[in-house]
């Protein structure tokens, strides 16, 4: 007999895998390139260091690059000691000028957390 805990357990996970599907399926769909952009930024925070291969897929198909720049930049204050050099390196190649060396600053240095 599964415990009541497990089954509410993975039934949290399951709508949680259901939501990201429905947001990235939302993106896709809208054709305003800031409203597309600003729904990317939102799904690219929410995303787990585990998933930081998709992460810089959708980043490299975001048109602004402030947007981008945004969400990446909160994405590395959030998970910069969860990801390896050279995985934070190529995020961080997506960015331009201060941000790219903003970005590098802060991968380098997992111990500020601002």
């Amino acid at each position: 007999m599964i415990p009541r805990i497990i089954i509410a357990i993975l039934s949290a996970l399951f709508l949680a895998c259901t939501e990201v599907d429905e947001q990235n399926a939302d993106c896709t769909s809208l054709t305003d390139s800031k409203a597309k952009d600003l729904c990317v930024h939102d799904q690219i925070v929410l995303m787990p260091p585990a998933q930081i291969t998709e992460l810089i897929t959708l980043a490299k198909g975001m048109n602004d690059s402030m947007i981008r720049g945004a969400a990446i930049a909160e994405w590395i204050k959030l998970h910069n000691n969860d990801i390896n050099q050279n995985q934070g390196q190529e995020l961080c190649k997506l960015l331009d000028g201060r941000d790219r060396s903003y970005c590098l600053r802060r991968l380098s240095s997992p111990h500020l957390k601002r």
